[in-house]
């Protein structure tokens, strides 16, 4: 039996409940959590404190945890209080967005939207078909992001950290996740988050809208759940021209969130044969030894 994520690193193992689940999620049971960046431009207001809650003061100070932040400019960042998923997971986001506008917060070049998906109940393979899907999808990622994230340290992209090299892709499996995991933490796809709370965090974006934050977390549950499938993605992939067109059959909910005009047909030619040779090693042979048949005419249907 797979060694899960829970036992690999001794972190909590978390099991969402199906009549709590939201269908605004495209995992409905999934926990998740969310972190906001802001920034106070008011000089003469601390930032690093709340002086509204919102209409719902209790339920949002259960849902929601402020920290201070060093790195901003009169800075506070906004915190789920705890992993949740469903029903809950909303209404902590609709929470933080109104926590934001009553007290006049605001995003800048400097803010960042974090978000956390739980991984705890996944083995290594599972996390190793997250991270192909991830590494084919990360040009249209970075360029919805913008230019000024791209250069962002917090966030390095797969692609320019060079941390699919191969010396991680030909180990087996359970060896490169362990490997991956014991780097650094200022990535866009970030896997040492494992370690410590079971979860992988994604850490591209800046500042997002509400509908943004939720567009963002449907991403990247749509991530695991392509992963939980057991598809081959590098087979998906193979059968379409362009990265593009693989978003668009394959990928709902990656659709409905990325600028897909943000990458030039020949860019997304070359990152698409570029990506296949990488993901051709031990690490992810292994991880899509026992992938099930997708039928292309069913355009991802089976993936959902």
């Amino acid at each position: 039996m797979p060694v899960t994520i829970h036992d690999m690193f001794g972190v909590t193992r978390r099991v969402g409940i199906e009549q709590r689940g939201s269908a605004q999620l495209a995992l409905p049971t999934e926990y998740v959590g969310v972190e906001l960046e802001l920034e106070q431009p008011d000089m003469n207001i601390r930032g690093d404190r709340l002086r509204y809650w919102g209409s719902n003061s209790l339920i949002n100070r259960a849902l929601v945890t402020p920290h201070g932040d060093g790195s901003l400019r009169n800075g506070i960042e906004l915190v789920f209080s705890q992993p949740l998923f469903g029903e809950a997971a909303c209404t902590a986001i609709d929470a933080m967005f109104e926590i934001k506008a009553a007290n006049g917060l605001e995003d800048s070049v400097r803010t960042s939207t974090h978000v956390h998906i739980n991984y705890s109940d996944t083995a290594s393979d599972q996390v190793a078909r997250t991270l192909a899907l991830a590494a084919i999808v990360e040009p249209y990622v970075v360029g919805t992001a913008g230019t000024h994230r791209e250069a962002n340290c917090y966030a390095v992209s797969l692609a320019a950290s060079r941390l699919l090299t191969t010396n991680v892709t030909n180990r087996p499996c359970d060896s490169a996740v362990q490997q991956l995991v014991g780097g650094h933490r200022y990535l866009g796809f970030n896997i040492t988050a494992l370690a410590k709370y079971g979860t992988i965090e994604y850490r591209y974006f800046g500042g997002l809208s509400r509908e943004g934050v939720y567009g963002l977390v449907n991403m990247c549950l749509e991530q695991k759940k392509v992963s939980l499938s057991g598809a081959d993605v590098r087979e998906l992939l193979s059968d379409c021209a362009t990265i593009r067109e693989f978003i668009t059959r394959y990928l709902p909910a990656h659709a409905e969130f990325l600028n897909l005009t943000s990458v030039s047909d020949e860019d997304d030619m070359r990152h698409r044969d570029d990506v296949l040779v990488m993901l051709g090693g031990l690490m992810f042979d292994d991880a899509f030894e026992d992938s099930t048949e997708v039928d292309a005419a069913t355009h991802g249907h089976q993936l959902q």
